[in-house]
């Protein structure tokens, strides 16, 4: 490999590149351990995650790759609701 390619990638890589910020995480881990506690006490993490992306999939047909933290957050209100009113 010739240095002027691997000069022009890097320099392609780094324009592509969108980096987010990391702050958003603690508000949707905040707001998650909320929903958690309030409605899904008794169920273990991976009980939560894998019911929810479950119903993400199979009620709203959205891949769980695609939204968001806050779209995500929303969907997790939206089932927790629909859970509690049954």
């Amino acid at each position: 490999m010739n240095w002027q390619w691997k000069r022009s990638y890097r320099k392609r890589r780094r324009r592509v590149r969108k980096i987010r910020q990391a702050d958003r995480l603690d508000t949707f881990y905040d707001e998650l351990k909320a929903i958690h506690k309030q409605y899904f006490y008794d169920w273990r993490f991976g009980q939560l995650c894998s019911n929810f992306f479950g119903w993400l999939m199979s009620e709203k047909k959205i891949d769980l790759f695609f939204p968001e933290e806050d779209k995500m957050i929303e969907y997790v209100r939206e089932y927790a609701e629909e859970q509690n009113n049954r």
